[in-house]
């Protein structure tokens, strides 16, 4: 399962559904343990299904846990997710 696919599931089970983020992480994470699903970059994910406890918005953890660079720190607009996701998923910078 890619990591695109996990958004556009997570997208669909808020909008849809009206599943908060804590449900639809413990569904993918349900998904982790199925013989034939793979997960892309599965460590980096489960990784940002845990900080969804933290009040992060799972698809921001998805982007700043699966983010690959170089760079000192994941920048963004958003406070709260500098705040609540920096322990747990390394340096984020508010621009």
């Amino acid at each position: 399962m890619g990591k695109t696919v996990l958004l556009e599931t997570v997208w669909v089970l808020r909008s849809m559904y009206e599943f908060d983020d804590v449900s639809i992480a413990h569904a993918i994470e349900g998904a982790f343990g199925l013989p034939r699903v793979r997960v892309e970059d599965s460590d980096r994910v489960k990784l940002a299904l845990t900080v969804v406890a933290d009040r992060v918005h799972i698809a921001d953890a998805l982007h700043v846990a699966t983010a690959r660079c170089e760079a000192r720190a994941f920048a963004t607009f958003d406070q709260n997710l500098a705040r609540r996701g920096k322990a747990r998923l390394g340096p984020i910078e508010v621009l």
